[in-house]
């Protein structure tokens, strides 16, 4: 991940959101949060990719993984309400309904946003 001049600002400004989320952590500890989730918006992708491609995945792995990653995002994310996973492979991921980016505007917080109005936990800077 590369973080120059021109993305910087935006970059710290997601980060403070995450130490929110995660229930008012220090900086550097939302610093690892994001690595977390980058590593698990992009795993999670590739499932969705798998899930396209290879038409003989079982429901039950399908649901193994996406119960392990509703657990592991609600133990680095405690203050995320609305938390779900997109299907599509297309997109990211890691992502929280529009009416949580609503509520986080009105503390003061600019989430990422998707085209649709969905917050996204992990974007791309």
């Amino acid at each position: 991940m590369k973080i120059n001049s021109r993305n910087a600002d935006a970059y710290r400004r997601h980060i403070e959101l995450l130490c929110y989320l995660a229930g008012d952590v220090d900086y550097f500890e939302g610093m690892k949060i994001y690595k977390k989730l980058r590593y698990y918006d992009n795993k999670y992708c590739r499932f969705n990719e798998d899930e396209c491609n290879i038409p003989d995945i079982s429901k039950a792995l399908i649901e193994r993984r996406e119960k392990r990653l509703y657990k592991v995002i609600s133990e680095l994310l405690p203050n995320l309400k609305t938390f779900f996973l997109n299907g599509d492979p297309r997109g990211h991921a890691l992502k929280y309904k529009d009416e949580e980016v609503h509520e986080l505007r009105t503390h003061d917080f600019n989430p990422y946003q998707d085209w649709g109005g969905y917050g996204l936990l992990a974007p791309e800077f």
